[in-house]
């Protein structure tokens, strides 16, 4: 949506500009083609919009135009609400995905169906929010309540258990398939004798 107004910004500014200053490259009075065509424009009022030489384009038409300042000012302005906005609303978004917040979690949190307020038990090691049903109204009891380290731990023993699974069954499988091809050495070898 930022996107799009600011395309929507440079449309309407860039036929602004090519219509009150077009011409004035060729009569000599700017150094260069800044608002001769539509594509110069939209290239000059990016080089603006980076606020780069910014003023100096607008004193080289204030020179023949006084009052130019006026829909330079308006762009500048515009663009640097819609870039700042545009540069906040991704780092905003960047620390959500980088913390592994969801959107509608904080929400969630906060108000129970019947309205009545949640209790929730606040982890102090993450600073998670896990909610908690609680029978009777009351606040969340400590056995209610578990850390992420005991959740950590629970997982990491079955994490090795698996492991360990797994190298049960490796061992099996290269045991098996030792035997295997034993047996068909044997095998062919006794067919081979016949």
């Amino acid at each position: 949506a930022i996107f799009l107004l600011l395309i929507l910004i440079f449309f309407i500014f860039g036929v602004m500009f090519t219509t009150l200053f077009k011409g004035m490259y060729l009569d000599g009075e700017l150094t260069e083609p800044f608002f001769e065509s539509l594509f110069y424009s939209f290239f000059t009022l990016f080089q603006m919009m980076t606020m780069d030489s910014w003023s100096t384009i607008m004193k080289q038409i204030q020179e023949e135009y006084p009052t130019a300042w006026i829909p330079f000012v308006i762009f500048i302005i515009l663009t640097g609400f819609v870039v700042v906005n545009l540069i906040i609303a991704v780092i905003c978004d960047a620390v959500s995905i980088l913390g592994g917040v969801d959107n509608n979690a904080g929400l969630s949190a906060y108000a129970a169906e019947d309205g009545r307020p949640r209790e929730v038990c606040i982890d102090g090691a993450s600073y998670n929010m896990i909610e908690q049903k609680v029978e009777g109204g009351g606040k969340p009891s400590s056995q209610q309540c578990t850390t992420t380290a005991q959740r950590l731990e629970e997982l990491q023993k079955q994490l090795d258990d698996l492991v360990v699974a797994q190298d049960q069954m490796r061992r099996v499988i290269e045991l098996l398939s030792s035997r295997a091809s034993k047996v068909k050495i044997k095998s062919s070898s006794h067919r081979n004798r016949r």
